[in-house]
């Protein structure tokens, strides 16, 4: 079980960290639920221990993996418990998200300095060093504290995996079926307010492909291994249109600042390459066959009912 250890303080992970499944019987539900709570846990721990910039961000995924996990096993659970886990991963995420996109913007603007002419890095320069003193602020405060003040899983993991019911096969197979239709149809309504490629629309169109590569990774891990190609074309995907939310995010900064020559020549270049990057997007959801495919059949029944 979780233990704290007298010597360093930190929370241990063993298996039996999660409560017995009744009568010892391995539940199909409980089955697809426990790597997903694990996992919350075990990247929580790793945050507590020292905000590093891959701990916060491997949290926040677990945090979203974990809600599509719950909202894939909807029927089948307790509703009290699930929508209280729910929340707190989705409040795990938001209470660190300032310091990841804080780490975003540093890693993307270190990026594009080794990019830039000598001119534009002295542009650039001040403003990297601002954003690295607001990182290190956020992470310096949160160490102050022994840890950033993350909420904490295990109670609501446990009230939740205490007494599920029993689910089969058959029917999670058609619960698939029906979250994947629902993940395909974010993506077409995404797809289509997308065209006019404003970043606002783009970065829709990211969280909807990756919710939807989330649910395929669910489907993938519950035994269907025939999407694991689709999964990687999700996932190419999903990492062009986080490249174009960056250079959106830093565009979006760097307009607020003082429109002198050199920051307008800054952006010129960064608009430069948002069209290179959005070019490339294209091209990869062009190439994404399996998606294109679940779009067509998608809209083909729409066109029928």
């Amino acid at each position: 079980m979780l233990h704290r250890q007298r010597k360093d303080k930190t929370i241990g992970l063993e298996d039996s960290a999660l409560p017995p499944a009744r009568n010892g019987e391995r539940m199909l539900c409980r089955k697809l639920l426990e790597p997903y709570c694990r996992e919350i846990i075990r990247q929580r721990n790793r945050v507590r221990r020292g905000a590093g910039v891959a701990p916060v961000h491997e949290l926040r995924v677990a945090s979203r993996r974990l809600q599509e996990a719950l909202d894939f096993l909807t029927p089948w659970l307790p509703q009290g418990p699930r929508r209280k886990l729910h929340r707190r991963a989705r409040r795990i995420r938001r209470t660190l998200g300032e310091l990841r996109n804080a780490d975003v913007m540093v890693e993307l603007a270190e990026d594009l300095m080794r990019r830039l002419s000598a001119p534009q890095r002295a542009v650039l320069r001040p403003f990297l060093a601002r954003l690295r003193s607001e990182a290190a602020g956020l992470r310096r405060r949160a160490i102050h504290r022994r840890g950033p003040p993350v909420p904490g899983v295990r109670k609501r993991i446990g009230r939740l995996l205490k007494d599920l019911p029993k689910s089969s096969a058959e029917t999670l197979d058609d619960r698939g079926d029906e979250i994947l239709s629902e993940r395909i149809r974010d993506v077409s309504t995404a797809l289509k307010a997308a065209r006019r490629d404003s970043a606002t629309a783009m970065h829709r169109l990211r969280i909807a492909v990756k919710r939807y590569r989330y649910a395929l990774e669910f489907l993938e891990r519950a035994g269907r291994k025939e999407l694991q190609d689709a999964i990687q074309e999700t996932r190419n995907l999903q990492t062009e249109l986080g490249h174009l939310h960056d250079l959106d995010v830093l565009l979006e900064i760097l307009r607020k600042e003082r429109a002198t020559p050199a920051i307008r020549s800054l952006g010129l270049r960064l608009d430069s390459e948002r069209k290179d990057q959005l070019a490339k997007t294209h091209g990869v959801l062009a190439d994404s066959r399996d998606l294109l495919a679940r779009l067509s059949r998608h809209s083909q029944i729409r066109s029928i009912s």
